[in-house]
C-alpha cells in the first residue's frame, strides 16, 4: 500500500525533483516523487487516496506533461486534483490550476501548493518513492 501523499511532483530533472520535494517536506508536506507522466499516472491508479495536488514538469521524457493531461483527463476519479504545472517556457493552452515558471522562486511555491492544499497541521515525513 502507498502512503498517503500531500503533494505528488513529477519532474525529470533529479536536482529540481529533490529540491522541491525537500523544500515541501520542510514546510510540512508529505511528498511523493516521480520522473515522468507514466510513473506519474501508474501512482495514481494505485493510491487509495489520490495526492491534494500535483506538480507537473511538461518536458519529460517517457510521458511528458501534456499527455500525462490528456491520460488524466479520461479518468474521471481524478478530476478533482488540482494541477500546477511546472515550465521554462511559456505554457499555452495547457490545463491546469496554475503555472509557475521555471526557475521555481520556492516563496511562490511555497505560497502556490498552500493555497491548494492549505498549510498542513502537522509535519509528515517525505514518502520519496510513489
Amino acid at each position: 500500500m502507498t502512503p498517503p501523499v500531500d503533494v505528488l511532483v513529477v519532474e525529470d530533472d533529479v536536482e529540481l525533483r529533490q529540491v522541491l520535494s525537500e523544500v515541501l517536506t520542510d514546510a510540512g508536506y508529505r511528498v511523493a516523487s516521480l520522473s515522468n507522466g507514466r510513473d506519474a499516472l501508474r501512482s495514481l491508479k494505485r493510491r487509495k487516496v489520490p495526492p491534494r495536488l500535483i506538480l507537473l514538469d511538461l518536458m519529460m521524457p517517457v510521458m511528458d506533461g501534456w499527455k500525462f493531461l490528456e491520460e488524466k483527463s479520461r479518468l474521471r476519479e481524478f478530476d478533482g486534483i488540482p494541477v500546477v504545472v511546472l515550465s521554462a517556457f511559456p505554457a499555452r493552452n495547457v490545463s491546469a490550476q496554475a503555472i509557475l515558471r521555471k526557475p521555481i522562486d520556492l516563496n511562490r511555491l511555497t505560497a502556490t501548493v498552500e493555497k491548494f492544499c492549505r498549510k498542513p497541521a502537522r509535519r509528515s515525513p517525505s514518502a520519496k518513492d510513489a
